[in-house]
């Protein structure tokens, strides 16, 4: 019995060493090939793999055959990015890591292990140079199918369970990218696009992503804004300074000297605040039927502008959003909604209004 085990085996093995050399080898290269992996290495391929098979009599094992789980795992975190690169990839520079974070949002192969290689550097520009509004749209809720440039810009969420999540863009970088091409490329398309809330469906995701920095263009530049008090409900117009300097914030410390700018934080470094403009306003762009603020951001930014004795907060909303939009909870880090005597003394200083504008504004 045991010559006939080794027999089988050892035929076996023959079948798949050319099956591996074949179609299974040339599969290893596709972006859309996924691996179980163990701790033995393949000696033909960079990979580590375990082959699920049904093998003949009893010396196979069962396994269940009902339904299954599955899940997914996210894109690399900042920190998780930082640890491999001193472990793995410790001539790549610290700073280089960083900035490509910023660009990728997390995909290793391009922060890490291609940082260095100017080609698949290139392909991410390349991407962006090929994308529209209707070719990323299409691109939605189609993860796998034409994977070359979509992957490099959009990338599924992931929700607690590793349970799948909406899809999003690959970085605040690429959504700015994308609006800029557009906009220069397209811009009456673009208008269109964003003038109008979309709730279903993932083609909602990205309409929010363009409202937005549709929205922090048209803030930057200036002029006057339909406002609604979202506690007295009274309405009115709010005049900006015209023609701000638009400074992306990545350090406290640039506020303080910088003069006629327009602050944005990069990478959602302030929960709800995602700019501000000195003395006192601070500026929440939203989409979104319901937007509620979260505490610790709006404080960390009344903080760096000196805790103003007259703070005001605008939600900025699309035309169709303005009537419908209402004054919107304070939550804590834990997501739960805070009471009065919960809430900060800087933060119950705070003025809420809604603020909207016409899609052609300029």
């Amino acid at each position: 019995m045991r010559v006939q085990l080794i027999k089988k085996i050892s035929a076996y093995s023959q079948w798949c060493t050319r099956w591996r050399k074949g179609c299974f080898l040339a599969n290893l290269g596709f972006l859309v090939t996924f691996y179980i992996v163990d701790g033995s290495a393949p000696v033909d391929v960079d990979a580590k793999t375990i082959l699920l098979l049904y093998l003949a009599g009893k010396f196979g094992i069962g396994f269940p055959r009902g339904p299954a789980t599955f899940g997914i795992c996210q894109c690399g975190q900042k920190k998780e990015l930082h640890s491999c690169r001193s472990m793995l990839f410790p001539t790549v520079p610290q700073e280089l890591v960083e900035s490509l974070y910023l660009k990728w949002g997390g995909i290793a192969r391009y922060v890490l292990k291609y940082a260095l290689v100017k080609e698949q550097q290139d392909f991410l520009d390349k991407a962006l140079n090929i994308s529209n509004i209707d070719s990323v749209v299409k691109s939605f809720g189609k993860y796998g199918e034409n994977l070359d440039a979509s992957s490099c810009l959009i990338h599924r969420s992931v929700k607690d369970g590793f349970h799948s999540g909406p899809y999003q863009f690959a970085s605040d970088y690429v959504v700015d990218e994308i609006y800029n091409r557009v906009y220069a490329r397209d811009r009456d398309h673009l208008i269109r696009f964003v003038s109008v809330t979309r709730e279903i469906g993932e083609t909602g995701q990205l309409n929010r992503a363009l409202f937005e920095k549709h929205a922090h263009t048209v803030i930057a530049k200036g002029g006057s804004f339909k406002i609604r008090d979202l506690r007295t409900k009274l309405e009115s117009t709010l005049q900006l300074p015209m023609d701000l300097s638009t400074l992306l914030l990545s350090n406290n410390s640039q506020v303080q000297d910088a003069t006629n700018c327009y602050f944005r934080p990069i990478s959602n470094t302030f929960e709800s605040v995602d700019s501000f403009i000195k003395p006192n306003l601070l500026f929440q762009m939203t989409g979104a039927k319901d937007h509620p603020c979260k505490q610790t951001g709006l404080c960390d930014v009344l903080e760096i502008l000196g805790n103003p004795s007259k703070p005001e907060l605008y939600c900025v909303v699309p035309p169709d959003r303005f009537a419908c939009f209402t004054r919107q909870s304070y939550h804590g880090t834990d997501g739960q909604v805070l009471s009065q005597n919960d809430t900060i003394a800087s933060v119950k200083k705070l003025t809420r209004f809604v603020l909207t504008f016409e899609p052609s504004h300029q």
